[in-house]
């Protein structure tokens, strides 16, 4: 499935590329994520009921390439990506809280429109590849545990909009997955299977190192005319 979106977006890339002009560079920016859970568990008897979640900060950083033909343009991009967000449950003993963080590594193929020279929109599929994860209490010693064994590979999306100036980007843009991510945490030595939905707002900075365009050398066109002095007539 990536192989076969990156060959299509390269080829995609090669075949606008004559004529138009092409940017690159890096592209970092802080994630604002928020991951829920549709479910809760019960170990030792105990119920653990999953109440709510709360957003937490992340980071991202990559490189992205850009073509880009009149208002329209191309952008892949390959950043990693933190999601950082906070799990509550109710138990027996009261609240509990647990930190969940995941790292992934995402490529979004986006298709933007610029309105003009300073705003842009853009949105297009993205592909998201999960590097690790751990779920680790936040406030308290009795529940620990470690997140894995994501789907290596799942499909998502963004959307957002962005101001230039000069040759830089600030964006804010919104990130999620299609479908739910299921994962595995260990609980006291029990095997858990959770099920997360992660929303991301994203705010981003990319900087253009090279502008370059690559357009039809124009053919100054030579006079053909005469200086009046050099003309002549013979009698």
């Amino acid at each position: 499935m990536i192989r076969s979106l990156l060959i299509a977006g390269l080829f995609g890339v090669a075949s606008i590329a004559s004529g138009q002009q092409f940017t690159a560079g890096p592209i970092m920016g802080a994630n604002y994520s928020s991951v829920g859970l549709h479910q809760s568990f019960t170990s030792f008897g105990k119920n653990y009921q999953y109440i709510s979640s709360t957003a937490g900060l992340g980071i991202m950083a990559g490189a992205f390439g850009e073509v880009s033909w009149e208002r329209f343009f191309i952008q892949p991009q390959l950043t990693l990506s933190q999601d950082n967000a906070l799990l509550h449950f109710d138990t027996e003993h009261g609240m509990i809280t647990q930190k969940l963080s995941i790292h992934r590594l995402q490529i979004p193929i986006v298709v933007g429109y610029k309105l003009n020279n300073m705003f842009r929109a853009f949105a297009g599929p993205m592909v998201n590849t999960f590097i690790d994860g751990s779920l680790m209490p936040a406030n308290q010693d009795m529940f620990a545990s470690f997140a894995g064994n994501m789907p290596r590979v799942a499909m998502g999306y963004q959307f957002g909009a962005g101001i230039t100036v000069n040759r830089s980007t600030f964006g804010l843009q919104f990130r999620s997955n299609f479908e739910d991510q299921g994962f595995d945490a260990t609980y006291r030595q029990n095997n858990l299977r959770l099920a997360a939905q992660t929303q991301v707002l994203q705010v981003s900075y990319s900087y253009r190192l090279n502008l370059k365009k690559s357009r039809p050398k124009e053919i100054e066109e030579e006079d053909i005319f005469f200086p009046p002095k050099e003309i002549t007539v013979s009698e």
